[in-house]
């Protein structure tokens, strides 16, 4: 993160816990201008294979950093959110989902930004003060989050392997199945052959098999993330440690310590 990101976050943070206002600007340009692509980033580049073969899942394994969004942003939303905002929200498990969605083979940065941002407007009704503050804070970290292509397609070379055309529908089915028999009901094959004949692209099954993380919560494994722990207990012992108290300020005619004041002479000596 940026020095300029930094600045803007501590103002935003201040006028929130000051004034009780929240940012709801989608983007970071809605504050500071154009920036180029959404959110001031450069546009992020899908994963691709090379022609005459197709991407399909090379393993399923979606493990998220536990915290939810405070996850998501690697900590940094609770250095600049109060104790009580930091608590989880309904806005948590759409980060989750958000996290699981980078290591989906064939999805792209923007897809999985659109579908965070459509969970989390779904999640957070208009009179829930803190899902909405959260909502606010992660729209404003994320616009700012220079290193998010990076991770995407970091996460999609691991999730991904090319296969020829004629191998792919075989990979996904075999993928889908062990979903269903693992977190869905009986007759799972069945139904995974169907699903599988609709979503018969890389895009489509990318997509389908994000929607059924929100169907199947159990798809998705929570691990600790230390450096996010670290963060958070740096930010709990600031919270925590009692203020340092200031000695009285000098009243008129009260005696100052000879070391306290200037020496003028000195000074012009330099």
């Amino acid at each position: 993160m940026t020095l300029r990101a930094i600045v803007a976050a501590v103002c935003i943070g201040a006028a929130a816990d000051a004034f009780g206002t929240h940012y709801e600007g989608n983007t970071f340009e809605d504050l500071f201008g154009d920036n180029g692509e959404a959110g001031g980033r450069a546009k992020c580049q899908a994963f691709s294979c090379k022609e005459g073969k197709q991407a399909v899942p090379a393993r399923l394994s979606l493990k998220v950093k536990s915290g939810g969004c405070d996850a998501l942003t690697s900590g940094s939303m609770s250095m600049f959110t109060a104790k009580q905002d930091s608590a989880q929200t309904p806005a948590d498990a759409c980060c989750d989902r958000r996290q699981a969605c980078d290591q989906i083979c064939g999805t792209s940065e923007r897809f999985c930004d659109a579908e965070l941002k459509t969970c989390i407007n779904s999640a957070c009704d208009a009179d829930d003060d803190a899902c909405n503050k959260k909502k606010s804070m992660l729209q404003l970290m994320q616009s700012m989050d220079q290193g998010a292509c990076a991770r995407h397609s970091k996460a999609q070379v691991a999730a991904c392997k090319c296969v020829a055309p004629n191998e792919a529908d075989g990979r996904r089915l075999k993928v889908l199945t062990e979903v269903y028999k693992k977190h869905g009901e009986a007759g799972a094959a069945d139904k995974a052959e169907g699903l599988v004949k609709k979503a018969d692209t890389e895009k489509k099954f990318a997509a389908l098999l994000h929607k059924l993380t929100a169907k199947f919560p159990k798809m998705l494994k929570v691990v600790k993330d230390p450096q996010q722990e670290y963060w958070q207990k740096m930010m709990n012992e600031a919270r925590e440690k009692p203020a340092e108290k200031r000695p009285p300020a000098a009243e008129d005619g009260d005696a100052v310590d000879e070391e306290d004041v200037e020496d003028l002479d000195a000074t012009d000596e330099l």
